[in-house]
């Protein structure tokens, strides 16, 4: 599992989870209006690889790289 959680500010509303290729193997639209946003996403299915948390707003996408073993 891999728990998130931020202050939203009423900014983001997507959150992905892509692969290397761009393949997105998680989705969650989120509610901008929603103060905190906090979840934990299981990812045993997820084949041992180098993984992307997209986090996405109107104007902007921030990528954070994580690694599973």
């Amino acid at each position: 599992f891999i728990s998130i959680g931020f202050e939203n500010n009423n900014e983001i509303e997507k959150l992905k989870i892509v692969d290397v290729f761009g393949k997105t193997l998680f989705y969650e639209n989120i509610d901008r209006f929603q103060l905190n946003y906090s979840n934990k996403i299981n990812i045993m299915e997820f084949p041992s690889g180098i993984y992307f948390l997209q986090l996405s707003s109107i104007n902007n996408t921030e990528s954070y790289k994580f690694i599973k073993k």
